[in-house]
């Protein structure tokens, strides 16, 4: 069962009509707590395998999760994803654990209510967190549902990727604490930590087998990113946009040793220049996605060799890039590339360039 719109109360009764093993509900933002309650016990069949809801703050609290719960396990549940549940607090937590015990992916973005101590009981089949911004979740409580410290779970010794955008608590202390406890982590997300930098990236990388990487704004240095670079030679994605203490030539380096670069943000860091860009044409052959807003000091003219030399790219971000002039976005060879942010009319791309026929007069 899947719903575009905003659901209202009548219309999340005829989704939940069957027993749905999949329920997902972009915007959920017109259920009221007692409509969300309801929803939720006639959705909760011992059949549904994946809940999806987003917006779902309003009506979504403690009240709504036992009410999901309550009727017993859900041994087929595999995926739970509650984005906006703000009302959301460890009880209703702990009541949507106990009824998921072969949980496998569980996203609770922006759940701000959240304390997270209950996740010492996620099951340990969970290969995915998420609990971007919960600003509410401490150190300790996401330390012991690794398996660290005196209150510490089972651990999750499956977890493969773990978004913890936003949350004051972690900081390069954290992130040494943890790095032992997270054996299969392939992908991280610490965007907008402050307090992560040089020490914390350089555990987690020196774990090994890290794909994709987002530290934007974090406090990495020069030596940070070469150490970086050092130890995850297959890293596939890194966002490190808004790192500003980065220099052009130790960007360069890091392009250099990440051959296996399929995209890459460097935003709004000041020091993105001509040596970044040339490295990027030279190396970084599967790159597909890059993205380069707000950094003005490399020649426009480098992109268009770029797009020219990279026939895999696919999408360059350039919104602030006032230096790339429009004959660069529109003249280069590849035809698939698309141009976001590029000034109005130019970087359409030359399939759709010439698809127009001009005839004249």
């Amino acid at each position: 069962a899947h719903a575009r719109r905003a659901l209202s109360a009548r219309a999340a009764h005829v989704l939940a009509a069957g027993a749905p093993a999949d329920v997902s509900i972009p915007d959920a933002s017109g259920l009221d707590a007692p409509g969300m309650a309801a929803f939720l016990g006639e959705v909760g069949s011992p059949s549904l395998e994946r809940l999806a809801l987003g917006f779902c703050g309003r009506g979504l609290g403690d009240a709504a999760a036992i009410a999901c719960a309550r009727p017993g396990p859900r041994p087929l549940l595999q995926h739970l994803a509650l984005a906006g549940a703000y009302r959301l607090t460890d009880v209703g937590l702990a009541a949507l654990l106990g009824a998921a015990p072969g949980l496998v992916s569980l996203a609770l973005p922006h759940a701000s209510a959240l304390g997270g101590f209950p996740l010492t009981a996620a099951p340990p089949t969970l290969t995915r967190l998420d609990l971007s911004h919960c600003r509410a979740v401490t150190g300790g409580a996401l330390l012991a549902a690794l398996g660290v410290g005196e209150k510490a779970g089972k651990g999750l010794p499956a977890l493969e990727a773990l978004a913890l955008d936003a949350v004051p608590a972690v900081d390069d202390a954290f992130l040494l604490a943890a790095a032992p406890a997270l054996p299969a982590l392939a992908e991280l997300s610490v965007c907008a930590c402050a307090g992560v930098g040089d020490a914390g990236l350089a555990a987690i990388a020196a774990r090994g087998g890290l794909t994709a990487l987002a530290a934007d704004g974090a406090a990495l240095t020069d030596e940070g990113l070469a150490t970086l670079a050092a130890s995850c030679r297959g890293l596939r994605s890194l966002s490190i946009a808004s790192c500003g203490a980065l220099s052009d030539v130790a960007l360069a380096a890091a392009v250099a040793a990440l051959g296996s670069l399929t995209a890459l943000s460097v935003a709004k860091i000041p020091a993105v220049g001509a040596a970044t860009i040339a490295a990027l044409t030279r190396g970084a052959p599967r790159l597909a996605s890059l993205d380069v807003s707000w950094c003005r000091r490399f020649p426009g003219e480098a992109v268009g060799a770029l797009a020219d030399a990279r026939p895999g790219l696919k999408e360059v971000t350039c919104y602030g890039c006032t230096q790339i002039p429009a004959a660069v976005l529109d003249g280069h060879s590849n035809d698939a590339l698309v141009c976001v942010g590029a000034p109005a009319g130019a970087g359409v791309g030359l399939e759709r360039a010439k698809a127009v026929i001009v005839v004249p007069s």
